[in-house]
Parts: C-alpha cells; sequence; structure tokens
C-alpha cells in the first residue's frame, strides 16, 4: 500500500465531521467529564467504518484515485503474475494493493490449497487439503466486495464445490453480492448449480431460492437433492463476534482464508476468530491468514507512521505472539513467510486429520 491509505481516508472523514459539527462537539466535550460512553468493540468499529468506506467508494472519486496513485509500478513483464487482474471491472479494494501483488497472493498461498493433493506431501508450500466428498467447501473471512474471491471464482479447480464469503459490512456484501454474482455463472465453464443464500441488510433475514440459470440439474426446486450451494454470503451481524458464525457450519470448512482482515483486529480478536477457524476446519482442513507483523520488510516503518493501533491502519503483532495464538487454539503452523506485502506475515495452519475434543485449546 502507498502512503496515502485506509487511515489518511479514514482521518480525512473525522476532520470533516469535525469541521461540520464544531459547535456540537464543543458542547459534548464540555459535558464530558459527566458521561459515560459504552465502549465500542473493535469489530463494531471496523462495522461502521468499511460501511462508511463502501457507501463513499467511487473508482473516480479523489481518494481512490490518490490511493490508486500511491501504489508501487511494477516494470512490464515483472513477476510470474504481472498483467493479470488489470483489464478486471473496478472494485471496491483495488486500491490498495497492485493487481500483480493480490495475484502472487492468490496464486502462492490460495489457489495450491484447493488442488488435488500430491502422492507425497510438499515440505516447500502450502499443503493441499484432502477433497470432501463432492468438492471443496472454501470460506473467506472478511471478503469485503470480492476483490480475493473472484480471483478464486475465476481460477478455482474443479474441486470447489462451495464457496462461503462472510463479513461484518452490509455494504461490502451488497459490493461482493454484485462483483461475484455473475461469475458464479461461468465458473470453469459450469452455470451456478443451485440456490444462493443471501443475508439481507439487517442479517437475520436470510432469503433463500434456486438460481434458474442455464445448466441448473435443479430446475428451480429448492427441494432437489442435487441442489447445491456454490455462493453464499453471510454477514455477521450484531456484535459481529466470531462466535455468531452458526454451528450448522462446524466441522465443514476444508479451506478458510483472511487476506488483509486480521491486520485490521485487535490481539483478543484475533484470538477469538483463531479459536472459531478451528471449529469450523474440518479434520484435515487447512486455513490462510496474514497478519500484521512489526518484524517483516516494512513493518517497523509502517508501525512508525502511525500515533497508535488503528482499525484504518494496522493492529501489529510479531511472529512469537501469532505461534503462540495458533498453538493454544490446537492449530499447526505448516508454512510462515514474511514476504506477502508490506508489514505483512502470511501463515497456512491446519488441523490434525484425527480431531481432537478440544480440550488442548487454552483459553
Amino acid at each position: 500500500m502507498g502512503d496515502y491509505d485506509v487511515e489518511h481516508f479514514f482521518a480525512e472523514e473525522v476532520k470533516k465531521s469535525e469541521d461540520k459539527s464544531s459547535a456540537v462537539l464543543d458542547l459534548v466535550r464540555s459535558l464530558g467529564s459527566a458521561l459515560v460512553y459504552p465502549e465500542s468493540t473493535n469489530i463494531e468499529t471496523n462495522r461502521k467504518l468499511w460501511n462508511q468506506y463502501a457507501k463513499q467508494w467511487d473508482p473516480g472519486c479523489s481518494w481512490v484515485q490518490r490511493m490508486n496513485s500511491s501504489l508501487p509500478v511494477r516494470p512490464e513483464g515483472e513477476g510470474a503474475a504481472a498483467g493479470q487482474g488489470s483489464e478486471e471491472p473496478p472494485c471496491v479494494g483495488m486500491e490498495w494493493s497492485d493487481a500483480e501483488s493480490l495475484e502472487e497472493i492468490v496464486s502462492d498461498w490460495i489457489l495450491p490449497c484447493l488442488s488435488h493433493p500430491p502422492a507425497v506431501k510438499e515440505t516447500d508450500g502450502p499443503v493441499p487439503v484432502a477433497v470432501s466428498e463432492g468438492g471443496l467447501v472454501v470460506g473467506e473471512i472478511g471478503c469485503g466486495a470480492g476483490r480475493v474471491a473472484r480471483r478464486v471464482l475465476k481460477r478455482s479447480p474443479a474441486t470447489l464445490r462451495q464457496l462461503v464469503c462472510f463479513d461484518v459490512s452490509v455494504e461490502m456484501l451488497r459490493h461482493a453480492r454484485a462483483n461475484l454474482g455473475p461469475l458464479a455463472h461461468r465458473v470453469e465453464g459450469r452455470a451456478l448449480n443451485g440456490r444462493e443464500t443471501e443475508t439481507q441488510a439487517r442479517g437475520s433475514d436470510v432469503k433463500e431460492g434456486c438460481c434458474k440459470g442455464e445448466g441448473d440439474r435443479c430446475g428451480g426446486s429448492s427441494s432437489s437433492s442435487e441442489c447445491v450451494e456454490l455462493l453464499e454470503f453471510f454477514l455477521l451481524d450484531g456484535g459481529g463476534e466470531p462466535s455468531q458464525i452458526p454451528s450448522r457450519f462446524d466441522n465443514s470448512f476444508d479451506f478458510l482464508y483472511a487476506f488483509d482482515v486480521f491486520p485490521h483486529l485487535d490481539l483478543h480478536t484475533v484470538w477469538k476468530y483463531m479459536q472459531r477457524i478451528r471449529d469450523l476446519l474440518r479434520p484435515g482442513g487447512r486455513a490462510f491468514l496474514s497478519l500484521a507483523d512489526v518484524t517483516a520488510p516494512g513493518g517497523w516503518a509502517r508501525f512508525a507512521r502511525q500515533r497508535h493501533a488503528s482499525v484504518g491502519g494496522f493492529c501489529f503483532l510479531c511472529p512469537e505472539i501469532v505461534e503462540c495464538l495458533v498453538r493454544r487454539c490446537g492449530l499447526e503452523t505448516e508454512r510462515q513467510s514474511r514476504q506477502v506485502g508490506e508489514g505483512l506475515l502470511g501463515l497456512n495452519v491446519g488441523v490434525e486429520s484425527e480431531r481432537g475434543s478440544g480440550a488442548e485449546c487454552e483459553a
């Protein structure tokens, strides 16, 4: 990410609000000693800010263009995935990283985990998960507007059975549905075969219905045993805590990923998500996570630029803390790298093929 980033955007929005309502703010400050304010959680802050971000986002607006202009420009032909994604339609988040860097993350950390497992376990890269009956069930935590998910859908192998997109921001999910819906009808040349579940604006209102796209075997009947939900959008409403992911998802995911999400979460929220990830993964399942690492290349420089931990900026950790969380929640680190972006740590974690009772997960 360049010099003008999400944190700068939010700081400017706060300044605008202060300029417009200085009299009100002066009054609030004068009464501040007599008022008690409820503490806003990290998740609630994320929800409010990303809803605001998604509402105001437009590819032609000045602050999006400023972020785009501050991204690094690679020489033509540099990188294994150079040029990919350059012709994609605009998407919220395209201003957070250059297309080549994002493509490398998907190619190096996500797609290999969606392939059929090799005869011999790899030791120098991601370990492909064993394929569930009927194909892989994959989930993205913090899908945003779908900038990563659309790459997964476009390049996913035939083993993909379902992609579930989780987010705390309903505005981001609206963008994601618009961006990903059309792709679902042409994943690997297949039509959307089944039902699409959408969580509506209030989060508790779930609307289910069968898609009737060309090639659907279920024929529009949601009661068909052949009906498969290829895409599901799930809003973490209310408190947005990881515990709100319904138990129906437990033990069901072959692969989960969260890129550029955990850097915006505080330590306790990261810990809660890691525990929930362990429950969501089936035995033998895998996950890819990226976290803010103060010791990674560019990490200290980015840390020094921030005045404090920030949802718009990063909440920094270090490899030792991350490994402690992984171990204590009963996961196992299979791969770790600091080459996933400025100030970021990437890792693949997994659940043993024979899952324990969960007693080893220490609170």
